[in-house]
C-alpha cells in the first residue's frame, strides 16, 4: 500500500509541478522541489499540491485510506541552508497539524 500511496504522491508531483520545478524524493516519505521564483511560487506550488492530495481517491488504494501532506518551505541560502531550513518547517507543519505548510527564514518557523 505504502509504494502504492508514493507512486500516486510521484503522479501528483509531475502533474502539478512547473516545468522548471525540480522535484527529487529526499527520503522515505519526503520529497524536496526545487522551485524557482520565490516565496509566492514555492506557496502557489504548495497549495496546489494540498489540494490535489486532498482531493486523490485515496480509497481506490485502501478503504478509508487518508493520506495528509505537510509543507515546509526554505528561503534561498546556500543549498544545505535552504534543506535544513525547509527541514525545520517541515516538522514544524507536521507537529501543528497533519496538513499544513509553514516557511522558515533563519531556522525560525512560522505558518503560512
Amino acid at each position: 500500500m505504502g509504494d502504492e500511496v508514493l507512486r500516486r504522491i510521484v503522479l501528483i508531483l509531475r502533474t502539478l509541478c512547473r516545468s522548471d520545478d525540480v522535484p527529487v524524493r529526499y527520503g522515505g516519505d519526503e520529497f524536496i522541489i526545487l522551485v524557482f521564483g520565490g516565496g509566492s511560487a514555492a506557496e502557489e506550488v504548495a497549495a496546489r499540491l494540498h489540494e490535489a492530495v486532498r482531493s486523490s481517491p485515496w480509497g481506490q488504494v485502501a478503504p478509508g485510506l487518508k493520506v495528509t501532506l505537510s509543507v515546509g518551505v526554505g528561503r534561498p541560502l546556500p543549498a544545505h541552508g535552504a534543506i535544513a531550513a525547509a527541514d525545520t518547517a517541515l516538522y514544524a507543519a507536521k507537529r501543528a497539524v497533519a496538513t499544513a505548510s509553514w516557511q522558515c527564514e533563519a531556522q525560525r518557523p512560522t505558518p503560512h
